[in-house]
């Protein structure tokens, strides 16, 4: 999957947080938090909605996320 986040750019990939799973009707539906702090739903691997935080709070989060793991 090659998405990015629409408030932050972020890959989609590389979540901050884990995902929350869902089988429905119409396929796997997976919300998941980005590192700006915002929402993401997809539904079968295709970025369906995101809901994000304000600006500022966009710019500090995706300021502060580097290119390594957290733990490794």
């Amino acid at each position: 999957m090659n998405t990015r986040c629409p408030s932050c750019g972020w890959p989609v990939d590389d979540p901050a947080h884990p995902d929350s799973t869902h089988r429905s009707s119409a396929g796997t539906v997976v919300y998941r938090r980005c590192a700006c702090g915002g929402w993401l739903v997809l539904l079968g691997g295709k970025l369906l909605a995101g809901a994000g935080a304000s600006r500022s709070t966009l710019e500090l989060r995706c300021a502060e996320r580097t290119s390594t793991v957290p733990g490794t």
